[in-house]
């Protein structure tokens, strides 16, 4: 037992994360400049912000400090707070420039609410844009999944947030393990009554190291459930990766939970090592009912899904019409397919563009909606003299 704990503790240290327990903060207070309207529709606008970062004269404004952003409309640096759950109220388009204090050098995770993207020191990070609450419905898509490994330095570490909705927060953790799973950017099928389980998943693998990450697994284990292991793949330092994972069962026959427990381990130098382990939820559901289907695309490898109300004729000589529904922003595929009534004469299918919301139904998108309806009509009867397109969008 003591060997296994000498053991972890020198792991950590070469990996030059310390295994010391932590705490998290909430980025509390800031200086806010807004940008006029005027910057945002123009297709020729120039961003004196960014122009200043991409030259390498950016420096840390201060409050009341001016900037203009046209020869017509300038603004300033105001001091802003956040209130007491760490919300600030941005107003809008913007930035938002925070000063964040370590004791010394450590990794840490970013999670950004509200925010496009944000720079950290100098290094540009993703934001989560949709991500402008915490508490969410049952039904609704969760956008809060957006974790970042940075690196804080000792003293005075400078935060830029890129602001496009009217609020945002921010809050920095300590990793859990220097290399973790994001349970909260998974990508998951439904499981379907009667039918073999033979699917991809997907999770979020973070690599909160300085090192090059080339010898990680992603082992499935559970009830029923065949174990698998699948190889993540190359991660870089400070980044991360979705990686997909392999799950194998008999055909359920009843609607179930069916709890999966999936564990990050070290590759074939070092198999006996598990660094991070979560459960993950499948649902077992009705062939008639909404259900997710996942696929491994072509264009990269990747693991996406689509959701599918399907037809409820089951005649099996019958052959459905395929309605394809594409969505708008921050729309996700399962509730876009849900908000149909099931038809008998058609089968709803809505893919994701790649993530799980999507718009802009070009070039990626464009394809993915096209490698969603080749994957449906490989496992559904489809008329193909009636096949169509349609969809909505809230913006």
């Amino acid at each position: 037992m003591r060997k296994g704990i000498l053991f972890t503790i020198f792991f950590y240290v070469l990996l030059g994360i310390a295994a010391v327990a932590e705490e998290g903060l909430v980025v509390k207070e800031g200086l806010l400049i807004r940008v006029p309207r005027q910057l945002q529709r123009s297709a020729l606008a120039v961003d004196p912000v960014e122009m200043a970062i991409a030259a390498g004269t950016w420096r840390t404004p201060k409050a009341g400090e001016a900037v203009a952003f046209s020869p017509a409309e300038s603004g300033k640096w105001d001091k802003i707070a956040a209130d007491a759950n760490g919300w600030f109220s941005t107003g809008g388009d913007g930035y938002l420039n925070a000063t964040v204090k370590s004791e010394r050098d450590k990794v840490m995770i970013l999670n950004g609410l509200g925010d496009t993207y944000t720079y950290v020191n100098g290094e540009l990070r993703m934001g989560g844009k949709y991500a402008v609450k915490e508490t969410y419905e049952s039904w609704e898509p969760r956008f809060d999944y957006g974790q970042v490994p940075v690196l804080l330095t000792k003293g005075d570490n400078h935060l830029l947030f890129r602001c496009s909705r009217c609020r945002m927060k921010a809050v920095l953790s300590p990793p859990p393990s220097p290399l973790m799973l994001n349970d909260k950017d998974l990508t998951l099928p439904d499981i379907i009554i009667g039918e073999r389980v033979e699917a991809w998943g997907a999770v979020v693998v973070i690599n909160a190291t300085k090192q090059i990450q080339r010898d990680l697994i992603l082992s499935a284990s559970g009830e029923e459930l065949e174990p698998t292991t699948t190889r993540v793949g190359t991660i870089q330092p400070m980044s991360v990766r979705k990686a997909a994972f392999l799950l194998k069962r008999r055909a359920p026959q009843d609607p179930s939970k069916i709890p999966v427990k999936l564990t990050l381990q070290g590759g074939e130098k070092s198999s006996s090592t598990s660094f991070h382990e979560i459960s993950i939820p499948l649902e077992a559901k009705s062939p008639l009912q909404n259900h997710k289907r996942t696929f491994r695309s072509g264009i990269d490898g990747s693991i996406q899904y689509y959701s599918v109300s399907p037809a409820q004729n089951r005649d099996p000589a019958f052959k459905p019409a395929l309605v394809l529904s594409v969505q708008g922003a921050s729309v996700e595929a399962v509730n876009q397919a849900a908000s149909y009534a099931s038809k008998t004469w058609a089968h709803i299918v809505a893919p994701t563009n790649r993530r799980p919301y999507g718009f802009d139904w070009e070039d990626w998108g464009r394809i993915d909606a096209l490698e969603a309806m080749t994957d449906f009509r490989g496992r559904y009867p489809v008329d193909p003299s009636r096949v169509y397109l349609t969809g909505h969008s809230k913006e």
